[in-house]
């Protein structure tokens, strides 16, 4: 019971400077999104959208290579000088993520301060489970959404000879998220069986 308990307070001070670096990430990208909004410069990166890029005809390759097909291939498109549009977005949506993420870490650390205290299972660990779990969710399927939703419009206007762009679909992390997210709302409800034979076993007691 020692070697866990230290074992979660080792934890504690991990998550406690975690969330310290989380939180200092996004005061910088807010204060850099702020700078940029009143200079009128966009944030000193260049913004790239994932695409998918096809091949309309054939003519590209050699000639003994002419019945080949080149199916679709996945690249970037990457903006130099965005739009202030894209560069509005650029800006909240870095904010966005280093706000959710020191959000979820600080629902993580206020659990494991309930385990250094010897009380885990509680109706307010549950909660803070299943919120993490939609935050973990919710926030990277909406900042695809927005995003492929901006890039589909931003492609479409970029005219190659023969070939054709599109955006793509779910990114892997997205998908490692949900799974991340689901877990995160099934272990909740863990915690609120385990909370109710608590209190059934204290009521008997």
């Amino acid at each position: 019971m020692k070697f866990f308990n230290n074992s979660a307070k080792k934890t504690y001070g991990i998550l406690s400077i975690v969330l310290g670096m989380t939180l200092a990430m996004f005061t910088v990208q807010v204060v850099l999104f702020i700078l940029s909004l009143i200079k009128g410069e966009s944030i000193p990166s260049p913004f790239a959208f994932p695409v998918n890029i096809f091949m309309t005809n054939n003519h590209y390759f050699a000639n003994e290579a002419k019945d080949i097909y080149l199916g679709e291939i996945s690249g970037q498109v990457l903006f130099f000088k965005p739009s202030l549009a894209l560069q509005l977005y650029s800006g909240v949506y870095t904010i966005i993520i280093w706000a959710a993420v020191s959000y979820i870490v600080f629902l993580i650390r206020k659990i494991i301060r309930t385990v250094i205290d010897g009380n885990p299972f509680t109706n307010k660990n549950g909660i803070r489970l299943k919120t993490a779990g939609a935050v973990v969710i919710l926030v990277p399927i909406i900042l695809w959404l927005s995003r492929l939703l901006i890039a589909s419009s931003i492609i479409s206007s970029i005219k190659i000879e023969n070939v054709k762009l599109a955006a793509t679909g779910l990114a892997d992390i997205t998908y490692l998220c949900i799974g991340a997210g689901m877990f995160l709302i099934v272990l909740s409800e863990v915690f609120r069986i385990g909370t109710s034979l608590k209190e059934e076993n204290e009521l008997t007691v």
